[in-house]
């Protein structure tokens, strides 16, 4: 009885020990299972970076396209604003207004049988005359292009404007001291005849007179005919008598609004100056002598006693 159960045990050893020695050898991590499961881990870990890759580039261009297309409304509605604001800056155009007052004539007057101009004159020109009350007046602007006549001999002329019932004569000459000036005017107004019998505008005749603000002259009445009191207003005035030159252009200007100064003003200036000079000098010289008389001599003096100069000890401040 124990002999055959140690032969079933003999017997079922040699079995096992058959098919352990039968059996392939296990892989580091175990048996077939998990031989079968790391094949498949590595077919999945290459599997995943390709959809990585995918899936990362797909997003990234529609975040793009979306952040180009947020970006071209911005600057849209950016420039739509800036317009807006712009809109009402440009400042409103402003017509040029024409020059209020009488229009500016220009008139000329040649010699004689020459071409050379002896006059060249730019003016605006108005007649006032008072009325029955010093508080109603009447004013009378002479026309632009109005009838003019004139004529001219080496040291004098004249120039006729007309215009209706209406006219002022302009007398003009050149003095012996190379200058010129209007001597006398003579306006009509209707059957009214007044004049102005005064120098008038006096300019070198290397210059030209030139006055933009507006001067009044006083007319006079000549006849009796009318007893109302006449004003010529002369604004914008420029002229020039005895140029002698074919050239239509006025010489250096002498402005009557100050600009420019008299000569008699320097001179005037340097006439003061001298006799401050004169006094300065001469009280000097007569404190000069006046001192030397009365024994002061001058610490230099190159003739001298020493009797002639004060002992520094009777000074009273050395006392």
């Amino acid at each position: 009885m124990s002999l055959k159960l140690v032969g079933v045990l003999v017997c079922g050893f040699v079995i096992v020990a058959a098919q352990v020695s039968h059996a392939p050898p296990p892989g580091p991590t175990g048996p077939i299972k998990p031989v079968t499961n790391s094949t498949s881990k590595p077919t999945t870990t290459v599997t995943t970076p390709k959809t990585t890759t995918i899936s990362t580039s797909k997003p990234t261009t529609p975040t793009t396209k979306t952040t180009t297309t947020s970006t071209t409304p911005a600057s849209t509605t950016s420039t739509s604003t800036t317009s807006t604001s712009t809109t009402p800056a440009p400042a409103p155009t402003t017509t040029p207004q024409p020059p209020v007052g009488p229009p500016v004539n220009t008139f000329k007057i040649s010699y004689s049988n020459s071409s050379n101009y002896c006059l060249l004159m730019n003016v605006s020109l108005e007649i006032e005359v008072s009325g029955t009350n010093t508080t109603n007046s009447t004013k009378l602007d002479v026309p632009l292009l109005p009838i003019t006549f004139g004529s001219c001999s080496p040291d004098s002329g004249k120039l006729q404007i007309s215009w209706g019932t209406n006219s002022i004569e302009f007398h003009f000459e050149e003095t012996k001291a190379k200058k010129y000036d209007f001597n006398i005017i003579y306006v009509t107004v209707g059957s009214d005849l007044y004049i102005y019998n005064k120098t008038a505008f006096p300019a070198r005749v290397s210059e030209s007179y030139k006055c933009d603000k507006v001067q009044t002259l006083d007319l006079a009445v000549l006849n009796n005919s009318t007893t109302k009191a006449a004003q010529l207003h002369l604004s914008h005035l420029q002229y020039q008598a005895f140029t002698n030159s074919s050239k239509q252009e006025f010489n250096t200007a002498w402005d009557c609004s100050g600009v420019n100064t008299p000569d008699v003003v320097p001179i005037v200036v340097g006439c003061v100056l001298a006799v401050l000079v004169i006094l300065v000098l001469g009280a000097y010289l007569y404190g000069r002598k006046r001192w030397n008389a009365s024994g002061y001599l001058s610490m230099f003096a190159d003739t001298g006693d020493d009797k002639d100069y004060i002992p520094m000890k009777t000074l009273s401040c050395f006392k």
